[in-house]
């Protein structure tokens, strides 16, 4: 968490949270409480209590569209993201953390090709031996 408020301590920011766990909310309840406007991927029902869901099932989430996707409610919400915070390792799987990087918005989160250790059982034991 502190990395995070060396980040967001200065300005304040639209963040994008990507993840629909206790983390996400966590670092989400932290971004409001500092004055940050928080958009949340998919979130959960407190998540909504705290900023904006951009609610979508995993077919979305696996189609290749779902980065210009997320942009555009940015910006329908008039909240163009100036950050985007991954919590979620089914978003690192699925290269969104990439594909925001690729459109030049700071991301905090897991690449793709580093998300195999914690998804591949047999792939980390055999990199544990």
């Amino acid at each position: 968490m502190n990395i995070l408020k060396g980040l967001f301590k200065m300005c304040k920011y639209n963040v994008l949270v990507i993840g629909g766990d206790g983390r996400a909310y966590a670092i989400g309840k932290r971004l409001v409480a500092d004055g940050h406007k928080v958009m949340f991927l998919p979130g959960n029902s407190a998540c909504g209590e705290l900023g904006i869901r951009i609610r979508f099932d995993s077919a979305i989430a696996r189609n290749p569209r779902t980065i210009e996707l997320c942009l555009e409610q940015g910006v329908k919400n008039k909240m163009p993201f100036d950050y985007v915070v991954s919590t979620a390792l089914d978003g690192s799987e699925l290269g969104l953390v990439d594909g925001f990087r690729s459109k030049g918005i700071p991301v905090y989160g897991v690449p793709k090709n580093c998300t195999t250790l914690e998804s591949d059982r047999a792939f980390a034991s055999r990199v544990c031996k």
